[in-house]
């Protein structure tokens, strides 16, 4: 995670305050019952990245309907308090730029800036301003990677245009470099640090692997789970959706060849499980 929470900042009525996590930030703000007033139509939201460019960011429809959001600098707000008059608001945000994992610059500054209506044009009223590092923030034996995982939102749609994540029909043997950076987006700081395990317990031969997955079909992590050979250990699921021509059974085929049928065990995992669980065990020399 990243630093503590960002000390609230008051401005006319207006408070903010932000809550730093990995590679996103929860903004929650406030205003003071005799700021709303009738002309009131809701925030603009602005985020200026370490590139120093103010922008102000596309934001979910789960979150704001999109007809109510103006995506430029001249007209951006959010018409909130037409449909939810609650002078208060709580918002989770992913600024775009950030890397999964990076130790270098990854200062964020955000602005919420109240929208009045005026006339037919719209007028800036009471701002606040927070600054926010977004770098994770380092423990000595832990290391925490939360993925975005929005395929369904209007972030994707808008970076990706809703382009399909892998070939139809699925298939394991497919190249999934035109894919790797919808892949490094979606998946984000969990994403590397499942790689990097895998890279780890690889490079050092001192190391087993035991793995706990359901619904595994990914070619990438399924290559780097047979190069270890005998040194995995896998129980994967057999449940009826995991069965017939789901991947899952060639997955299981392969991991029995690489690791040997006696290293690859099945077994019924409850539905919707949805668990992937990879132990790294280091053998320890006494001296």
């Amino acid at each position: 995670m990243s630093g503590l929470p960002v000390v609230p900042v008051s401005n006319s009525g207006l408070t903010l305050g932000a809550y730093p996590g990995d590679g996103a930030v929860l903004l929650g703000f406030s205003l003071e019952p005799s700021v709303v007033k009738n002309n009131m139509a809701g925030f603009a939201i602005q985020c200026t990245p370490p590139s120093g460019q103010p922008l102000f960011p596309v934001k979910p429809p789960e979150l704001y309907p999109a007809s109510d959001f103006r995506d430029d600098a001249a007209t951006a707000s959010l018409y909130l308090f037409q449909r939810c008059p609650v002078p208060e608001v709580s918002l989770g945000t992913l600024s775009a730029d950030v890397t999964p994992g990076a130790t270098g610059s990854q200062v964020y500054k955000y602005k919420v800036i109240t929208r009045f209506c005026q006339g037919t044009a719209l007028a800036d009223g009471p701002s606040a301003e927070v600054t926010v590092d977004l770098n994770p923030q380092a423990f000595s034996n832990f290391e925490l990677g939360v993925t975005r995982g929005y395929i369904s939102s209007q972030a994707y749609a808008s970076k990706f245009h809703n382009a399909d994540i892998r070939p139809t029909p699925k298939n394991l043997t497919y190249n999934t470099q035109p894919f790797q950076p919808q892949y490094e987006w979606l998946g984000f700081h969990a994403r590397k640090m499942i790689f990097d395990l895998l890279d780890q317990c690889l490079n050092d031969p001192s190391i087993t692997v035991d793995l706990f997955a359901y619904d595994i079909d990914e070619p990438d992590i399924v290559k780097k789970l047979q190069a270890l050979g005998p040194r995995l250990r896998a129980f994967l699921d057999n449940a009826p959706l995991h069965t017939g021509t789901a991947l899952e059974v060639q997955v299981h085929s392969l991991l029995a060849t690489s690791a040997g049928a006696a290293n690859v065990k099945q077994g019924h995992f409850k539905r919707f499980a949805h668990d992937k669980i990879i132990i790294a065990k280091k053998k320890m020399v006494l001296r």
